[in-house]
């Protein structure tokens, strides 16, 4: 058995090959990812062996998402209690880096019960009458559903959505905010907007590698690699490209990871025109955000795991300093800034390739990872009875996604008391992890 990464990058793709005790079998690159695929097929090393799984990372969502560019309308269907849930003062900034864009703004309301009762059930004429709108008006290309409380209570955006798909008579994105995020409503609808138009522009590429690569692995199972380091599901990443935001920057500090001894490490490189910081923490990419420290977890990140530097070499250098104060990390520098910088101080600072084959190793190396958000009470069920319980719904969620049973270990569970809320109520947030691999298919055979 062995395993693939792929990574697009710049216009390029990269390939790796790796057996299960992690040793190179072949690596190769090409402009045409057909022809790289027929490499693939023609190499003696690989023959009689079977796919245990692939991984891509890809470049084609960061090129669209800071242009965001004029697309097709949109629909944003709000569910909850009141219309007034939805009126936060952020709605105006929430929207003006879609300036331009045509969001059409519709209301259902329904409401559940904190344990995941409904206790006012949806509207179904307006559901209908939405379904009938867009049955209508074809220039609308994509659809998100935002609930109140979805990011542990989706019961509703799932409802409507199933409910959308039997009525509407067309093939139309439709995209739920609780498998975007899991904070804040604010956070989620904007991300879902983003998600939206990430789909309109960079879905048919999307489709046109998943196509390939899945004819070429048959049975076996496809993955993207997401921003925050872990992989995507291939079914997953075609209708939420947005979770494959920043893939391209994170890919390359996974892999340096994997092929290095380095855990919490730094790594300065060169993404197109820009010159960028990225860290990771225990072999897990970090966000930098102008209100965080380097912050250690797995639920700190956005749209991206990159800060940008001015480009200069005396900021570059002055970071490097910066960083070298902190003894637990070791910085790492792309070797190709110094085309640019070739006067450039590395105080010490190792140098290191940076280059579509470290992003391959680093999309082929990812693990899975799963977070889900629970609402539980610990006055009639003890504490250790539920987190179990929770635990066991995670962990059989993500074996169902293709991690080895045996793999699968908990990373983090994070427990807040709900004051507001009756029975000693807690949010409980668990994530899980596990290597791919698990599928009831047992991988596929080469061609």
């Amino acid at each position: 058995m062995y395993r693939i990464g792929i990574e697009e990058h710049d216009s390029t793709f990269y390939a790796i090959v790796l057996t299960n005790n992690d040793k190179v079998l072949w690596k190769g690159k090409n402009k045409d990812l057909t022809e790289l695929l027929n490499l693939l097929d023609e190499s003696e090393a690989l023959k009689g062996h079977d796919i245990e799984y692939a991984a891509f990372s890809t470049d084609i969502v960061n090129s669209i998402s800071p242009v965001m560019k004029r697309t097709s309308p949109i629909v944003l269907i709000k569910v909850g209690g009141s219309k007034d849930n939805f009126s936060y003062v952020s709605t105006e900034r929430n929207s003006r880096p879609f300036k331009g864009l045509e969001i059409h703004n519709y209301f259902i309301k329904g409401a559940m019960k904190p344990y995941g009762e409904e206790e006012s059930p949806l509207d179904s004429k307006e559901i209908k009458k939405i379904a009938k709108i867009l049955n209508e008006d074809k220039s609308v290309k994509g659809v998100g559903i935002i609930g109140q409380f979805s990011n542990f209570l989706p019961q509703h955006e799932e409802k409507i959505a199933r409910e959308l798909n039997k009525t509407i008579e067309r093939k139309i994105s439709i995209c739920l905010s609780s498998l975007v995020s899991h904070r804040s409503l604010v956070y989620r609808e904007r991300l879902l907007v983003m998600n939206l138009i990430l789909a309109i522009s960079a879905s048919q590429h999307l489709i046109f590698i998943a196509e390939k690569l899945k004819e070429y692995l048959g049975r076996s199972r496809l993955y993207f690699l997401g921003s925050d380091g872990s992989l995507v599901p291939n079914e997953t990443a075609l209708n939420y490209p947005v979770l494959l935001n920043g893939s391209s920057y994170v890919s390359k500090i996974v892999g340096l990871g994997a092929t290095t001894d380095l855990k919490d490490l730094n790594l300065i490189t060169k993404l197109g025109k820009k010159i960028v910081l990225m860290s990771s923490f225990d072999g897990e990419p970090v966000l930098k955000r102008k209100e965080d420290t380097f912050k250690k977890g797995i639920n700190v990140f956005s749209s991206g795991v990159m800060r940008p530097l001015s480009g200069r070499s005396e900021e570059i250098e002055l970071v490097i300093r910066n960083l070298k104060k902190k003894d637990e990390t070791t910085t790492v520098i792309d070797k190709s800034i110094f085309q640019e910088y070739p006067k450039l101080n590395t105080c010490g600072a190792r140098l290191q390739k940076v280059d579509g084959y470290l992003g391959a190793m680093g999309a082929v190396s990812a693990p899975i990872r799963l977070t889900m958000d629970f609402l539980g009470s610990i006055q009639f069920s003890g504490r250790k009875e539920i987190l179990e319980s929770f635990k066991n719904i995670v962990r059989e969620k993500i074996i169902e996604v293709g991690a080895k049973t045996e793999s699968v270990r908990v990373v983090q569970v994070e427990e807040i008391p709900l004051s507001y809320l009756p029975w000693d109520s807690l949010r409980i947030r668990i994530s899980v992890e596990g290597r791919p691999g698990g599928s009831p298919t047992s991988g596929g055979k080469r061609k």
